[in-house]
């Protein structure tokens, strides 16, 4: 009689127990005191339930490994903060000076002044101080248009990197107050139109509006344009370069040298009994077989001899040479004769004196261990034909947490575009810095790993070992890397994670 466990709901149970959770059957006539719970049908943990929350991935494919973030970097000083902006202002006015200079040159406003001076007559000033208006207005335009540009560039690049001239040179940086990120460039405009606006205020304004972090009652030293554009400055001399390592480098497994089993090589096989049976009983059944000589040379591909066991098991290694000795049943298995042709018969030696197993020499475990890897080898060559071998294929975690299977040549970039050199997938990457490039990077898969080619990127690739150490890629030179591996190509990072399905 067989039925369904009320427990676990495992059919064909035929036993007192149910052989998934252990519950009694019905079969047994034993129940449950009641109906059984849904509470205690969710508890409830099968065999095939508990085989699956054992299983662990290695610890370099867990998704949650992710770095601890860095530490935010020191705050700046309201004095770098306007050492910084005097530098820019002092850089643009450089600029619009050379460019006033060439254009005051080009339109001839030095003639046209001295014409002024040397008029004689009324109409003749006049006419001259016409001129003159006229080449200034062009001038004062032109420097007026190169300085808005001027500002204008400084704050894209501000609003992209966080820096400008005078934050480069002083070592702060222009941040998202949330995230630490580039402001980006809408904000940053939107800080420096507070500036300009203060501005309308000649040199008080000016002024009011640098020292304004002085008056953050918030601790972190915003002024009033930080405030209106929710940025933070700060201070990057003291904050060590970027390091490619990974955070947290995967451990490699420890492996245990396996010692090779010993090898016992008997001095002479066949017509002599095992070491321990001597009784006459038992060498009548083996004095059918021809004895053989202790001198002569074993076949290295032979099968051991030996009573040979009825259950089909293979119980010994060709040219590993004669097993140990296994107890023989008291009742006497006659053998029967093989008809192959053999040499001369020999006289069987007197059964009295039992020769012992010699003892095993280097020569002949080494000799054992060779010719089992010569068998190896021949059977994976024979396993491994250029007609059987499935293409190469390898995996990459992004840091979407995607997995990509890299199954071809694939080039990678934020918007990448076909390259000579055959077919190819194109792989997006999500990049908000844009610190990839359009086509950045070579991607192709081998059976040692994974080939990098950088493509003339703008920010280079780096490819990082498991130890961390950083391999910086010459553009155009292809890099093979493993398993482990991590690259970084800008502001973006990817693990190698070997022939895994994505």
């Amino acid at each position: 009689m067989t039925t369904t466990c009320a427990a676990c709901g495992a059919q064909d149970q035929s036993g007192a127990f149910c052989t998934v959770c252990g519950t009694p059957t019905v079969a047994t006539g034993v129940r449950s005191a009641g109906p059984v719970p849904s509470t205690a049908l969710e508890s409830t943990t099968t065999e095939p339930e508990a085989r699956g929350m054992t299983r662990q991935a290695p610890a370099d494919f867990l998704p949650d490994r992710v770095p601890p973030q860095p530490a935010e970097p020191p705050l700046a000083g309201v004095g770098r903060r306007v050492g910084a902006y005097l530098l820019d202002a002092l850089a643009v006015s450089l600029l619009a000076g050379v460019v006033a200079a060439v254009l005051a040159v080009a339109v001839g406003l030095p003639d046209r002044y001295a014409a002024t001076l040397e008029a004689t007559t009324q109409m003749g000033a006049e006419a001259a101080g016409r001129e003159l208006l006229s080449a200034m207005t062009m001038v004062s335009g032109t420097v007026g248009l190169v300085g808005l540009l001027s500002w204008l560039g400084l704050a894209v690049w501000e609003g992209r990197t966080g820096a400008t001239i005078g934050n480069r040179l002083l070592g702060i940086r222009t941040h998202d107050a949330a995230t630490g990120a580039p402001a980006g460039v809408g904000r940053v405009l939107l800080r420096w139109l507070v500036v300009w606006l203060c501005g309308i205020v000649p040199l008080l304004g000016t002024v009011l509006v640098l020292i304004s972090p002085l008056f953050d009652s918030g601790g972190r030293r915003q002024g009033w344009h930080d405030k209106a554009a929710r940025t933070v400055v700060h201070d990057v001399r003291s904050v060590p370069p970027r390091s490619f390592a990974p955070a947290v480098p995967p451990t490699p497994m420890a492996v245990q040298p396996v010692a090779p089993a010993p090898v016992v090589t008997p001095a002479a096989t066949g017509g002599i009994a095992p070491h321990g049976v001597g009784s006459p009983d038992d060498l009548s059944a083996t004095q059918l077989a021809p004895a053989v000589p202790s001198s002569a040379t074993p076949d290295p591909w032979g099968f051991p001899s030996g009573p040979r066991s009825g259950s089909g098991l293979i119980t010994g290694i060709p040219g590993a040479g004669t097993p140990a000795a296994q107890p023989v049943s008291p009742a006497p298995q006659p053998s029967v004769a093989s008809p192959a042709p053999a040499p001369a018969p020999v006289p069987v030696p007197a059964p009295a004196p039992i020769a012992a197993p010699a003892a095993t020499t280097p020569d002949d475990v080494e000799d054992a261990e060779d010719i089992e890897a010569t068998r190896f080898s021949v059977s994976s060559r024979r396993g491994s034909g250029e007609s059987g071998q499935s293409p190469a294929t390898t995996s990459i975690d992004l840091p979407s947490g995607e997995r990509v299977r890299v199954a071809g040549r694939t080039l990678l970039g934020r918007n990448p575009q076909p390259q000579p050199g055959g077919h190819a997938e194109l792989l997006r990457v999500d990049d908000p810095t844009r610190s990839v490039s359009k086509t950045h990077l070579e991607l192709v898969p081998t059976d040692g790993g994974l080939r990098l080619t950088d493509l003339g990127s703008t920010n280079g690739t780096a490819a990082i070992t498991p130890d961390g150490e950083v391999r910086e890629l010459a553009a155009g030179s292809p890099v093979t890397i493993t398993a482990g591996w991590a690259v970084q190509a800008g502001d973006l990072r990817f693990t190698v994670v070997g022939s895994v399905d994505a």
